[in-house]
């Protein structure tokens, strides 16, 4: 074997969708000298496979254009292809990409990977060595025809004189790194082993109990599922754009579906043995319409809780499925057997965050209609119970249903708002389902309100905390919701299960069991002459700071801590501010928060361009007025533009809004989304500029955290939604600079504290990701702006002053809004930090 035959291969393909990619980064400079090479090989041979052609379909998520590039062959004894990277691909951000390839008039694509275009921000960043690959795609060529295969892996052993029994795969990797000239990671049959996968980078559908079921499902191309007749009979038709995938249910585990593939007509339908339909859906399913116990909606797929499927169609038998043609190569019906798998693969030791992205109980929010003890009673209704026996008493109703559920341990739970005209709302039981208390209509109107239920705009909140210490026997729920209400409905719990009761073989370290941490940043910028503060409570994940007593400013030369805070009245020096945790005079943790003097005539004589787009904290008006007012007396000058507000305070924030709803949201909580192309139904900057006629900014400030970190929006998907914004934007302005707000958190005053103890970590857990994703990156136009550090989290936030009885003078602080600064204080303290990072970015 010629070890040239390997030389400067990017990809060895050898086996058809059964893979995964690590990412590629590519800056976007490098189209001209960037390039991608693929090799062939029949059934791991490397030689002529003749017959082929290969392209690259890829779409850039950024700019929305997608197309069918075609690879040259330059080796044809070897089945080596090379592409450079088209010019049109190059718009900085996400690129989905897969290989076509074609023998014989069959067309095979590869799974999907990722190719990140870097922004250019300071120097460009090549595509990542050729040796960082962790994994490749692979293809089957058996007999010069390609098709699926999914093969059970065994361990084998070796005989001692096992001529012909060693393979790639029992090599070490400095073995394979020799041989190769580690220009090329090979990828047969068995040849991966755990030093080739980045940990916790395979998703549950990567691990070894997943099985890929459209291998085994029967496949029919061109037919359409048209309707159902009333016997039960499925109507086909011929199409050219659909095609049907049939599957037999097993009796254990879950169902994933990709969501983005299902046609938009009949979209899923489930027969029993005889093939006669139990039970079909429409488009509504493909539009997340309906939410029933046994499947639910996870972003890029459905998952299916086969257990419950059987309880709700005992008889049912097969799953038909109708996927687009056009997305045939990335469509998928994986099957996992439990929940346990999702964690088997991670050891002690290793990050858990993964697992708040899969769907199982301690996901950040978790549907608690998936547990088995939860159970939905259509068509009645609970107008009392029995005061003798306790039991609540059922009686027919057409427009009403009956969720029952179990309490969580801990936590919250949260379901949607709705009213009831008469009648119950909420029956607390205990475990036998004896009614404990009942609280009727006038609670879910609002008209009367009890302390461990919130009513929010947006949905119902039960504190468990409160529940149970009020109600100690309570371990059950009835919940009496309107018939239009319960497709869709939902019981989301958060926080409410840990690690070791799902997962009991698991043993976490201390900080995967939740212990305290410090969040801080590199640098706190402050410009001369002006004070900042650092308020200890904010950055103490985990912990609290009013309670526990363990954190201390070490000895200085400057300022006390007063009130949880640390001033820095900032000369011209910088002034570092170390922080420690001690118990019992054990110094158990220690950071050091660099505070970095900002000169006051920086950005002397310039007038910028600033946006602001963000959530409430960005809308209010006080928080815009003090930017301005800040400086209208300053060396510098700003004009803030957008489509929202007036005069020199306009901007783009809007209440309740998360980074999801600017992705893909037309309006949202009576607010129109400016970003929102209608023909793309996507974030488009371009269009928002065109249509609005906006300047194009030199300054963005961005300001998220507490609507995505308290609506299920993972940190790692605020970081890329975020990046969809800033890539769109710096194609328009490449020296844009961008501020991204680390949020203020919640109130700590008594009344409310209680509620958000878990939503602030939350919001400090975003805030921690963010600053580990874009802190120190200044040279590319990336500033953090620090407001999380500058709020008092009960002084500087909104609440009046109550007597402590009709008999005393004396009064307490009592919370009015536990999430929004107050506009005297709150909101001029995250403009000073706002004012501090727009001057440092001109400094």
């Amino acid at each position: 074997m010629d070890l040239n035959q390997f030389r400067d291969v990017d990809l060895v393909i050898d086996k058809a969708n059964d893979s995964f990619i690590q990412r590629q980064f590519v800056s976007q400079g490098d189209y001209k000298g960037r390039t991608l090479t693929v090799q062939i090989t029949n059934n791991g041979v490397i030689g002529e496979v003749p017959g082929l052609t290969l392209n690259l379909r890829w779409q850039n998520q950024a700019s929305g254009l997608t197309d069918l590039s075609a690879l040259t062959l330059i080796d044809r004894a070897n089945s080596i292809y090379r592409i450079e990277y088209p010019q049109h691909m190059m718009t900085p951000g996400t690129v989905v990409a897969s290989i076509q390839i074609l023998q014989n008039g069959r067309s095979t694509f590869t799974k999907q990977f990722e190719l990140t275009v870097q922004k250019l921000m300071g120097e460009a960043v090549g595509i990542v060595g050729k040796a960082e690959f962790s994994a490749l795609v692979q293809a089957l060529a058996e007999n010069n025809q390609f098709k699926s295969d999914v093969e059970n892996v065994q361990m084998e052993k070796v005989d001692k004189n096992g001529v012909g029994q060693v393979k790639m795969s029992n090599l070490a990797q400095e073995i394979k790194d020799a041989i190769t000239g580690g220009s090329v990671a090979i990828v047969g049959e068995d040849a991966i082993t755990d030093i080739n996968v980045v940990n916790n980078s395979l998703p549950p559908s990567k691990l070894s109990d997943s099985v890929d079921y459209l291998t085994v499902a029967e496949i029919v191309d061109g037919k359409y599922m048209q309707s159902v007749t009333d016997d039960g009979d499925i109507i086909f038709t011929e199409t050219a754009f659909y095609w049907l995938a049939k599957l037999d249910l097993k009796q254990l585990g879950y169902l994933l579906i990709t969501k983005s593939n299902l046609q938009h007509g009949l979209s899923l339908v489930l027969t029993d043995s005889q093939n006669k339909s139990l039970a079909y859906w429409s488009h509504s399913f493909d539009g997340g319409l309906f939410n029933y116990a046994w499947i639910q909606d996870y972003g890029d797929y459905y998952q299916i809780n086969v257990d419950l499927l059987n309880q709700t169609y005992p008889n049912v038998k097969k799953i038909y499925v109708e996927f687009r043609i056009e997305d045939q190569e990335t469509a998928f019906i994986r099957g996992i057997k439990s929940e346990d798998l999702t964690m088997h693969e991670w050891g002690a030791g290793q990050s858990f965050d993964k697992l708040r992205n899969v769907p199982n109980r301690i996901a950040d929010i978790y549907d608690l209609k998936n547990e088995s003890t939860s159970k939905i009673t259509y068509n009645n209704s609970i107008p009392r119970f029995n005061s003798s026996t306790g039991m609540p008493e059922f009686v027919s109703a057409s427009n009403r249903s009956v969720f029952e559920f179990e309490l969580t341990k801990r936590g919250l739970i949260r379901f949607p708002i709705y009213s009831l005209p008469d009648q119950q709302f909420i029956l607390v039981a205990d475990s036998e389902g004896k009614v404990i208390k009942n609280y009727d209509s006038t609670y879910a109107r609002g008209e009367n309100i009890v302390s461990w239920l919130l009513k929010t705009e947006e949905y119902f909140e039960i504190t468990i905390d409160d529940l149970s210490t009020m109600y100690p026997s309570a371990e059950k729920i009835y919940l009496v919701v309107w018939n239009k209400s319960v497709d869709g409905f939902y019981i989301g719990a958060y926080d409410a299960f840990s690690v070791e009761e799902v997962f009991p073989a698991i043993t976490l370290s201390a900080a995967q069991q939740g212990a305290a941490e410090l969040i801080t940043l590199s640098e706190y910028p402050i410009v001369e002459g002006k004070t900042g503060y650092v308020y200890l409570d904010n950055i103490n994940l985990n912990g609290n700071y009013y309670t526990d007593n363990d954190l201390y400013v070490a000895q200085t030369d400057h300022n006390d801590v007063i009130a949880g805070g640390y001033p820095i009245q900032m000369g011209d020096k910088d002034i570092l501010v170390p922080v420690i945790r001690k118990k019992q005079n054990e110094v158990l943790e220690s950071i050091k928060i660099v505070c970095k003097s900002v000169r006051l005539d920086a950005g002397s004589g310039q007038t910028k361009k600033a946006q602001l787009i963000g959530e409430s904290t960005t809308e209010a008006q006080a928080y815009r007025t003090a930017v301005a007012e800040r400086f209208s007396t300053d060396v510098m000058s700003i004009e803030m533009g957008g489509t929202r507000g007036s005069g020199n305070t306009k901007h783009e924030g809007r209440s309740g809004w998360t980074t999801e709803h600017f992705m893909s949201s037309e309006s949202y909580n009576g607010a129109t989304n400016s970003f929102y192309n209608p023909s793309t139904k996507k974030f488009d900057y371009s269009y928002y500029l065109a249509k609005f006629n906006i300047d194009i900014p030199d300054i963005v400030l961005l300001n998220f955290g507490i609507n995505d970190a308290n609506q299920g929006i993972s940190p790692e998907q605020t970081i890329n939604n975020l990046y969809t914004i800033m890539g769109q934007i710096r194609v328009k302005n490449p020296n844009v600079k961008f501020g991204i707000g680390l949020t203020s958190n919640l109130c700590r005053i008594e009344n409310v504290a209680y509620r958000t103890e878990s939503r602030r970590n939350n919001i400090l857990k975003t805030v921690k990701a963010l600053i580990t994703e874009f802190d120190n990156r200044k040279s590319e136009g990336i500033y953090l702006n620090p407001m999380y550090l500058n709020i008092d989290p009960i002084w500087d936030m909104r609440f009046e002053e109550q007597p402590l009885s009709i008999y005393q003078t004396r009064t307490e602080l009592y919370c009015t809004d536990g999430t929004h600064p107050a506009d005297s204080t709150g909101y001029q303290k995250t403009a000073d930090t706002t004012y501090f990072t727009i001057k440092s970015m001109f400094a």
